[in-house]
């Protein structure tokens, strides 16, 4: 009995520092939390996992601090949603959602199409395929291109959305709608209507937007018929229950294969829109310009279209003693012939 207990000690002994050998170094020492770690260190733990910062966000100053936040709160939810306008900011929250949640070991079990509870309040779900919508963003959605695309990319003048104005997004989308070959652009400073748009036109609007914590965005809006639609990054296409209006904040709401989520960032601010079409809508029209000249007047008459562009001009006059005289605007009887 004695020898048996010695045998069996001795066996536990030298079994003693196998075991240990075959605990992971996550179960031999307690990870550190990511959040408190230091920026270096944040960094070269994003390099450990292959994920490359943009230069885009590089410029952003103290971008590391919005890249933290991600860390928190992913850490606080593994399943959280990070779902922007911007393709940049879109694809780099989810390459750190999931090194995150895979450092910790935690893999969120999601069903698809299951409902979180949450019910959207400013919009109704218009379609989602997760075959193809989660190839696109509002940006591609609303100048119809199934691509991941932010304002400036195809006519080549990008800018980082945080180093620019909405009015400059604004005005890089109309330039990638002509470099796409829309011969008509404009930028009305009034809402479009589907009876205010020609046969051929598209309607389309832009907005700031923030997430609460560091990042700004933008997301669009498309006019189809009498209602606007939209899709939050790579999720679905929703039907907005109100016309845009500066009054009224737009929600970071949407649909996924998780069900609905509130989002945790708004859009707010001033609205511009963007009306594009494949030709010109020619017209025979007062320029604004005028001269006298001995008894006559004279006025500059355009053939132009509303998006401001001309392709002739022509000058008429009429007699006309001198000041005080009649303006175009005051004379219905001028004509164009």
């Amino acid at each position: 009995m004695k020898k048996r207990f010695i045998f069996t000690l001795i066996a536990l002994l030298l079994l003693t520092p196998l075991c240990a050998l075959l605990l992971s170094p996550q179960e031999a020492t307690a990870k550190e939390v990511l959040s408190e770690l230091s920026d270096q260190q944040l960094l070269e733990f994003l390099a450990a996992y292959e994920i490359e910062i943009p230069d885009e966000i590089e410029s952003v100053e103290n971008y590391i601090d919005g890249i933290r936040i991600w860390i928190v709160r992913t850490e606080e939810n593994p399943a959280v949603r990070f779902q922007y306008g911007s393709c940049v900011l879109n694809d780099l929250s989810n390459e750190i959602k999931d090194a995150v949640n895979d450092y910790y070991g935690v893999s969120p079990q999601i069903s698809p199409y299951s409902t979180s509870g949450y019910k959207l309040q400013d919009s109704t779900l218009y379609s989602w395929d997760p075959k193809t919508m989660k190839s696109y963003n509002c940006y591609g959605y609303a100048i119809g291109r199934n691509e991941l695309l932010d304002p400036g990319i195809i006519c080549g003048m990008y800018k980082p959305i945080g180093e620019c104005t909405i009015y400059e997004l604004a005005q890089f989308t109309k330039f990638d709608l002509e470099s796409m070959g829309y011969a008509c652009v404009s930028t009305p400073s009034t809402r479009p209507t589907s009876q205010s748009l020609r046969s051929g036109q598209t309607a389309i609007c832009i907005r700031y937007g923030y997430d609460g914590d560091f990042w700004h965005d933008y997301h669009f809006m498309r006019l189809f018929g009498n209602v606007w639609r939209h899709k939050i990054g790579r999720t679905a296409v929703l039907t907005y229950t109100y016309l845009p209006s500066d009054s009224r904040i737009w929600l970071g709401e949407g649909v996924d294969d998780e069900g609905t989520f509130p989002g945790n960032y708004s859009y707010y601010g001033p609205i511009y829109y963007i009306v594009f079409g494949n030709t010109h809508a020619y017209s025979e029209r007062y320029s604004g310009n005028e001269y006298h000249s001995g008894s006559r007047h004279y006025y500059e008459i355009v053939d132009g279209c509303d998006c401001g562009d001309q392709r002739s001009s022509r000058w008429i006059s009429k007699p006309c003693s001198g000041p005080p005289r009649s303006t175009i605007m005051r004379d219905p009887e001028l004509d164009f012939s």
